[in-house]
């Protein structure tokens, strides 16, 4: 998830228990990063600076190095923050899973995109995204931030996806999902899965 997702949990529910919280954030990553630097006297050669924006940013001095916990400069940029694993893009996020996987520490099975928008796009621009579990909201809202695939109505959407059946939902979700239109509050909407097809 990305930063501002988890910040819109509520501080008593996160992280979000028995999973592997993985918040992506440039900015954290690199202000953790900086700050790890600045302590470590065994970190000789990472400079950070800060930007116009007032972010941190860390310029690894050692690029192709291992750092100190033995993970690659791929995962260099992984931290821990109030609960969660902080790494600076999704794919240092899957390098550092599969890792754990490997060692061993923790069994991953599925890992789940939760947002935001930015995040979804890096995520659905990958050939390992099989599914996406939507909730379609059909009540209008003045809105300036879309979903990044269309997947249509009717089972019509961008080729590459198709809208998976009810019970292929149940079993993938592994409970009864609502079926059709929910109401809550005025507002409509419905779960769907959708599957990639090659």
């Amino acid at each position: 998830m990305g930063r501002r997702t988890w910040e819109s949990i509520p501080a008593r529910f996160r992280p979000l228990p028995g999973r592997v919280n993985v918040v992506v954030s440039r900015s954290w990553a690199a202000a953790a990063a900086a700050a790890a630097a600045a302590t470590s006297p065994t970190n000789v050669g990472t400079t950070a600076t800060t930007g116009g924006n007032g972010d941190a940013t860390c310029l690894p001095g050692g690029q192709g190095q291992q750092n100190q916990q033995g993970t690659g400069p791929a995962t260099a940029n992984v931290h821990e923050k109030d609960g969660a694993v902080v790494a600076g893009s999704l794919e240092e996020a899957l390098q550092m899973l599969g890792e754990r996987q490997q060692q061993q520490q923790q069994a991953i099975g599925r890992v789940f995109v939760i947002g935001g928008a930015q995040i979804y796009a890096a995520a659905l621009g990958r050939r390992e995204a099989r599914r996406v579990l939507l909730t379609r909201v059909r009540s209008e809202f003045e809105c300036d931030t879309f979903f990044p695939v269309r997947l249509g109505e009717g089972g019509n959407g961008e080729p590459g996806w198709r809208r998976s059946g009810q019970a292929e939902m149940d079993a993938w979700v592994g409970e009864e999902v609502p079926r059709g239109v929910q109401s809550e509050a005025g507002t409509e909407y419905e779960f769907e899965m959708w599957e990639r097809v090659d």
